[in-house]
């Protein structure tokens, strides 16, 4: 078997992650083809650390992807914190290093990390730790928080939130982002129409006990949707309803406009089609009858009942029709609304 690979560059190598070193926030490369981890000279000024002029165990060499030496001036061991797992690790500072920090094969071998291409992870661990690859440009697309939050157990909250000023306002999708899971913190997927850089997700706190997010903390990113795209516009013109209408009873007039006109065509087909045409019909939705050893009679009347309910048996998941939930009724003390008290991080 062959296939032809086409690479489409779309927004960059997703090959950063945002970590904390030091308490510094910062983008780090992930680099599997360098040999050491490295640290910037310039970076490594602005943390409150100092280093060490005498390597332990110094390298016999240390060059760049284009063959030049690097002028290495030491180690320092620093902290980093990836998606809440706290780190102390041994970097060699380098001058006039391109990144301000990369991190390298042996790191990643002393942590165990697994890189995810497709899903653009990186997890720690065996899945202790999970966080986002980032891409240079997908910066702009993080949500983050534009107010400190406080999440009860087991409790979803709106949050408002912003992205970066270079993401055009447009309709997107809010996507998670995997260090909240390690937090047990998940963040809802949905389609939003976001205006002057803001919009607000939904956040559920999957534990049982409260759960503080401070200001500028990253829940989510946001991604652009095609709505001219054919499989989005399906969805998009499925997911529009009235809106004079409440949920279950657009739920409850979709499934009967579908049962009505599903019972109609099938009354007026079933004295116009033959047996055969029928079969033809049934096969295209996936019911197989070559093994089907029934007299003539009885499989005429298998094909008329079967024609009859075909709406059951469906080719796509986009004909699924919504499902009916019962109302729910939650019961409060009171109807006083309440307002939790502001707190700092």
């Amino acid at each position: 078997m062959s296939r032809r690979l086409e690479y489409s560059p779309g927004s960059g190598p997703h090959n950063y992650i945002l970590t904390p070193i030091c308490y510094l926030k910062t983008k780090a490369l992930i680099d599997s083809g360098a040999a050491r981890s490295c640290i910037s000279e310039k970076f490594l000024q602005r943390l409150p650390v100092k280093f060490s002029h005498i390597l332990n165990k110094p390298p016999a060499m240390l060059t760049s992807a284009s063959g030049n030496d690097l002028k290495v001036l030491g180690t320092a061991n620093l902290r980093v914190d990836i998606a809440g797992l706290h780190l102390f690790y041994d970097f060699v500072v380098i001058r006039d290093l391109s990144e301000a920090c990369i991190i390298g094969i042996d790191f990643m071998e002393a942590c165990q990390a697994t890189i995810d291409i497709h899903n653009k992870t990186l997890s720690l661990f065996d899945g202790l730790a999970v966080t986002q690859l980032i891409s240079k440009q997908d910066e702009n697309r993080i949500l983050r928080l534009a107010q400190p939050v406080k999440i009860p157990p087991r409790t979803e909250v709106i949050a408002p939130v912003y992205f970066g000023y270079k993401y055009q306002p447009q309709l997107s999708m809010t996507e998670e982002w995997p260090d909240l899971r390690n937090r047990l913190i998940a963040t809802a997927s949905c389609l939003v129409q976001p205006r002057d850089r803001r919009t607000v997700v939904r956040l559920l706190n999957l534990s049982n006990t409260p759960k503080y997010l401070r200001t500028g903390a990253a829940v989510g990113l946001i991604t652009p949707v095609d709505p001219l795209d054919e499989h989005n516009a399906r969805i998009l013109h499925i997911a529009e309803k009235p809106k004079c209408m409440t949920h279950g009873q657009r739920e409850a007039q979709q499934i009967f406009t579908m049962t009505s006109s599903d019972n109609n065509t099938n009354s007026n087909d079933a004295q116009q089609l033959s047996t055969q045409q029928k079969r033809d019909i049934l096969q295209q939705r996936g019911i197989n009858f070559d093994d089907c050893m029934l007299t003539t009679t009885d499989f005429a009347t298998l094909i008329d009942l079967l024609y009859t309910w075909k709406h059951l048996f469906i080719t796509d998941e986009l004909e699924l029709p919504p499902a009916v939930l019962p109302p729910v009724e939650i019961k409060l003390q009171d109807e006083t609304p309440i307002r939790l008290r502001q707190f700092r991080c």
